[in-house]
Order: structure tokens, then sequence, then C-alpha cells
């Protein structure tokens, strides 16, 4: 009898970052023999012949809401459903703290790590200080799954996130592992010097200019945009106004209220901050910066490092978790100050030096089959776990 993998998830797709290594890795899993069930409200459409699609329907609220109205789903109807299949061949699958019963959960964020770093950050607004409450909702689901007896196993994204959930475990029936994300390296390939400087011109760079590309399609306070910001016109008061700012994804309706405010408080910025939008050529619109300026307060193991390193583009990383898996100093990126001005100064010897050995170094970054064959081997052990309650 084939295995089987329920994965049970609000959103099943390549636009969720938690599940971009998984998705990846889908293929190989297939050959491997698993067979793959999602069950969700939303999957993409091409994912479709490669997965089982069972319709888990929750009350669709806005934002974070949303969030919690499928977690209520989740354990009432998947609980239901599991009742119904309880075979030794079938593994249960969620991410985060989505599914209490699941028996294996990966875990690319850990709320109660950032409520702590939270505490001594400032916030911009009444956003940041909903989003500060909402945290605690993330720590009660995170922690469901790291205290409550269900889950047998958790795949955390890097050293630094299950360094975290070991400390707040309190049961020894739990197994904590590190499964490093995965790119894939023939869509994140560094674009020939032509098509690079092709998009440049799109975007309005001169050769000139040193351009520091930032990604994110949110959570703008906790991935270090404002400091960004605040650095980069620092250093522009300070007469060094040929870096330039390249903001990559964001919904439309935040990047408005955004550049609302710049309008209100950097007149001018069109000058030098270019902000892409939501785009399906995320890759080469990347590839168009000279390094990727994120100084984040608190990641798991970053997708957007490592994809910018797969580009071959330097990393200007403050530290944070994940950030010692994916940076070799002086190779592939540098480590900034926490500071404004320090920052500023570093960025200033890096425009000037560069990288005293460059390389293109992803790091503890797997390839989709790499992630592939050691999700599998997780999966077999619960398998054989199974196996021997039931004999």
């Amino acid at each position: 009898m084939s295995k089987k993998v329920i994965i049970i998830e609000q959103s099943f797709g390549c636009g969720n970052p938690g599940l971009k290594s998984l998705v990846a890795a889908l293929p190989y899993l297939l050959e491997s023999g698993l067979s793959i069930e999602v069950w969700t409200e939303a999957i993409d459409e091409e994912l479709l012949p490669l997965v089982t699609w069972r319709r888990l329907r929750y009350l669709q609220l806005p934002g974070s809401f949303g969030a919690m109205s499928f977690w209520l789903s989740a354990q009432i109807i998947a609980s239901w459903r599991r009742n119904r299949i309880k075979q030794e061949n079938v593994i249960y699958l969620t991410t985060g703290g989505k599914y209490w019963f699941a028996d294996l959960s990966m875990f690319q964020f850990y709320n109660p790590t950032w409520w702590q770093i939270q505490g001594g950050k400032i916030y911009r607004g009444n956003e940041s200080r909903l989003r500060r409450i909402l945290t605690l909702w993330g720590i009660f689901e995170d922690l469901g799954v790291v205290r409550l007896p269900y889950c047998k196993r958790i795949l955390a994204a890097s050293r630094a996130i299950q360094a975290d959930i070991e400390r707040d475990k309190k049961r020894s029936n739990l197994t904590v592992s590190v499964l490093p994300n995965a790119v894939d390296t023939s869509t994140f390939a560094a674009p020939s010097k032509d098509s690079r400087l092709e998009r440049r011109r799109q975007l309005g760079f001169a050769d000139s200019h040193t351009v520091l590309l930032f990604v994110s399609m949110g959570h703008y306070v906790r991935k270090g945009f404002w400091r960004a910001l605040a650095c980069l016109e620092n250093l522009r008061k300070q007469g060094h106004r040929d870096f330039r700012f390249l903001m990559v994804g964001g919904y439309p309706r935040k990047l408005k209220v955004i550049k609302g405010w710049l309008d209100r408080h950097h007149s001018g910025w069109q000058e030098w901050i270019v902000f892409t939008g939501m785009t399906d050529d995320v890759p080469t619109m990347m590839a168009a910066a000279d390094a990727l300026f994120f100084p984040s307060y608190f990641e798991a193991f970053s997708l957007v490092e490592i994809e910018a390193a797969a580009l071959g583009l330097p990393l200007l990383l403050t530290r944070h978790h994940g950030s010692e898996m994916i940076l070799r100093e002086d190779r592939n990126g540098i480590f900034l100050p926490d500071d404004i001005s320090g920052m500023g100064e570093a960025l200033l010897k890096f425009r000037k030096q560069g990288l005293i050995d460059p390389c293109r170094d992803l790091g503890e970054a797997l390839a989709p089959e790499e992630w592939a064959y050691q999700f599998e081997n997780e999966m077999h052990l619960i398998f054989d776990f199974k196996t021997c309650l039931n004999l």
C-alpha cells in the first residue's frame, strides 16, 4: 500500500513562502513513491496534476482574522476527517500551528521568539501595534504544537529556530530537526550581462548608481524596510546621492500607504526609490540590483536571501535567525551593524571595496531534490514509528 502525506494548509501554492521548498520538491517526492493529498481552500491550478485536492472551507475574513478562522476549521473539520482515516500509512503535515494534531509540522517562523524581539523595537503606527497583539495568537498556535502531545516531529528551517523550539518544548516525545530551505537554481540563475543592463535601464538606473535591493510582500517593520530607508536617507544627507533603493514586491494597497507616507516626509523620494509592486519576473528584477540590502530583525532562513545568493548578489544583512546559514563573510556578503550610522558606514565601505573573496555561495540552502530526499527520510521515521505502535 502506498504511503500518503496529507497536507493541511490555508493556501497551497508557490505564493506561500512557507511552502515554496515543498512545492519545488513535489516532483521528486512523487518519484519516491509518496502520494500527496492537500486539504485547503485555495490551490494553484498548475499543482492540481501533482496532488489530490480536498476542499477545506473556512470563513474567509481579512488578514490575520482569516488565519484564525482557518485554524478553527482545521481543528474541527480536519480532525473529524482524520478520525475516519485511521491508517498507519498516512501522515498529516502542516506549517507552524495551523493544525495541532498533525504528525509533522514545518516551522518557517516562530512567534514566541518574535514576541521577545519585538519587545525592544520601535513600531510604526497602529498597524504595528495590531501586529504586536496578533503575535499573541501566533504564540498560542505555535506553542500548541510544541507543548501538546500530538505532533511527533518538527522540521525547523534553521538551527536557530530549532534551538528556540527546543528551549520551549516540555515533552520528550517530540523531535526537532533542521530542514533548510531550498532554491531552484534554474529559476534564480544569474542573467546575461545584456539582459541585466537592459532591466536596469528600464528601471531608470545608470551604471554609476549603486542599486540596493529589498524584497517583501509585507511585514515591512520586521524585515527592516524602515531602517533601510532611514540609513539611505542619512547617507543622502551626507552627500552620497548615488545610492538607489529597489523595492520588489508588495500589494498595491500597502504600497499606496507607504508612498503616501513618503510624499509627506521624504519629498523627492521618486529620485532614488523604485517600487516594482507584485511581478511575475522576480529573478530578473532582483538581478538588476548590485546587492541585497536586508536589515531584518527576525527571519527563519530567509528565502529572499537564498534567492539573492543564487543570483550572485552580495548579501548585506543584519544578524538574525538563519543568516548564519547563508552568509559567508566577505565571500557572498557582509554582516551589518544594527545602528543606522554604522550600517551606513558599512554600505560605503562595501561600495568602495566590494567583497574580499567574492563567490557564488548558497551556504546551507538545498536544491529541491536534496530537500525532497531529507524530507522523505523524515517521513519514513514517522511511518516506522506508527508501524511500531500498531505491532
